[in-house]
């Protein structure tokens, strides 16, 4: 190489590897044109080290090459990091953008690999939070078109199974995980059964029932496998369940204190109170889908309301109406269709659907039974349900309704104070009578909500938000009764764990009780 060519040319050592550039294609970069612009060493001996991952600056140069024109998923977390170092700040926001717009559940693989702590676009405690939070979404979650559907559980490689089942998963028990780990093996049991005894270990088995565990140990798939699954709670000096994830399941008490000011009160599963936060509003609070692991949703209303929570700055902030859209159709700051791609849904779906009773009522429930079909027969039911109780027309709009879902059963509650259970499966509908009061008030439907609980799987709670008073359905013997007023002494003098007593809040109005996921740091906190 002859001197001029070589006075052309910068030499760059990134750790091992030896790359020699052209410097007229490396001043595109502003950290390169300002060293080239000065003496300095690394300008009289045009040479330069840095210290990069070796794979993600060849990418870096490759891109460079291509004149900054081609974004991929791929590489745009690592691309963004190096840009940022470089001073690239026009090309940083449009990995921002590129990422804001195209980041489906279908990347998962690609974009865990990139993710550090300290990663731009998404760190790996927000990428963390986010796979936790919709793990029941993600197992489930699929792309369809008229001929097929493509669920991208299925298609994950086993590395990404391995990642996403070690997380602290926000689910109502661990079946669910062996439920996901097992679905994955039998899309492709030839190839992936070898992979089943590795994933099963992440199964944290102190905390299954005697019956899941049971009817793991009798599943044909483990059994063949040799797999001998146990409870660790007689081999606790083996045992690596860090932590029983189905804790973080939550009933929740929001009441309106004075002017904008909440309480937020946090019942166990077993109606035990857990704690309770005074809650200041925060307009500023981002709306985004992607959140810190210090912030929860928690939806109401049927799903049609929600409310976002910073538990480390005690503040919160409401979703309006058209607010929902991430977690439903659309946000006040990205349109309708941008965040639809992480719950895709057959193009057959009439535009009724877009308001979304999907998986937002109480806390996700469809994609907790892993019934894909109670999503389309609820979409169905709720055209025909007021038609088959009282033979009225059913408003087209699902904002006049109160919903839950337990296992195979959707119960409504119309605005004329019809109630009922469509069973998914049978595709049955039953009308039920409401409680009958004792007082002489009547029930309003403006005043009603309804919600259940995955641990309390045989009951519905029917609430009053005018009186507190909480009236609970049980679906075995198909009665009502009175289950309690919502008088909660948020700071008991004892550590009696009572959740109901005869000690009212000091609260203008009960907005709701609901349930929720809330993280397992805050809650042991």
């Amino acid at each position: 190489m002859d001197s001029l060519e070589a006075d052309d040319q910068l030499t760059i050592l990134n750790r091992s590897t030896e790359y020699r550039i052209s410097k007229k294609l490396i001043r595109k970069v502003p950290y390169f044109e300002r060293m080239l612009s000065h003496e300095c060493l690394e300008t009289k001996e045009n040479k330069v080290e840095l210290d990069f991952d070796e794979q993600d600056f060849k990418s870096f140069l490759s891109w460079i090459k291509l004149d900054s024109a081609i974004i991929d998923m791929d590489y745009v977390i690592t691309l963004c990091d190096i840009s940022d170092y470089f001073g690239m700040d026009y090309e940083v926001q449009k990995f921002n953008e590129y990422f804001r717009q195209k980041f489906s559940m279908e990347h998962l693989p690609t974009i865990i690999h990139q993710v550090t702590e300290t990663s731009m676009l998404i760190n790996s405690h927000t990428l963390n939070a986010f796979i936790c939070c919709h793990f029941l979404r993600i197992k489930n979650s699929y792309a369809a078109s008229y001929s097929f559907k493509k669920y991208f559980w299925l298609e994950y490689p086993v590395e990404t199974i391995e990642y996403i089942c070690a997380l602290n998963l926000m689910i109502y028990s661990e079946y669910q995980v062996f439920e996901a780990i097992e679905r994955w093996v039998n899309f492709n049991v030839d190839s992936r059964k070898c992979h089943l005894e590795r994933l099963l270990r992440l199964v944290r088995w102190c905390y299954l029932g005697d019956k899941d565990l049971f009817e793991i140990k009798e599943n044909e798939l483990v059994k063949s496998s040799g797999f001998q699954p146990r409870s660790c709670l007689s081999f606790k000096d083996n045992c690596d369940c860090v932590s029983d994830r189905a804790k973080q399941h939550c009933l929740i008490i929001i009441e309106q204190l004075e002017g904008t000011d909440l309480r937020i009160i946090v019942l166990d599963s077993k109606l035990v109170l857990l704690f309770n936060r005074d809650l200041k509003l925060d307009r500023s609070i981002s709306l985004n889908l992607l959140h810190d692991e210090h912030v929860s949703i928690i939806f109401y209303y049927s799903g049609r309301k929600a409310i976002r929570v910073d538990w480390n700055r005690n503040a919160y902030r409401f979703f309006k109406d058209t607010d929902i859209g991430p977690y439903i159709s659309g946000t006040c700051e990205l349109n309708v269709n941008y965040w639809s791609k992480y719950w895709r849904r057959p193009p057959s779906f009439s535009p009724f659907y877009r308001y979304k009773i999907r998986d937002k009522t109480d806390a996700g429930f469809f994609y907790a039974t892993g019934h894909e079909e109670s999503e389309y027969w609820l979409n169905r039911v709720m055209r025909t349900a007021d038609k088959i109780i009282n033979d009225s027309r059913l408003h087209d709009w699902v904002m006049y309704f109160r919903l839950t879902v337990l296992s195979d059963n959707i119960f409504i509650l119309t605005n004329n104070l019809a109630f009922g259970k469509f069973n998914v499966r049978q595709k049955h509908f039953k009308k039920i009578e409401l409680p009958k009061l004792r007082e002489t008030n009547e029930l309003e439907y403006k005043s009603l909500f309804i919600t259940s609980s995955k641990v309390h799987a045989d009951r519905v709670f029917l609430i009053d938000a005018s009186t507190k008073n909480v009236f609970c359905f049980n679906i075995t013997n198909q009665e009502w009764s009175f289950f309690g007023g919502l008088f909660i002494d948020p700071y008991p003098s004892s550590n009696s764990g009572k959740s109901f007593g005869n000690c009212p809040m000091e609260s203008e109005k009960l907005i709701t009780l609901t349930q929720a996921f809330l993280p397992l740091d805050l809650i042991y906190t």
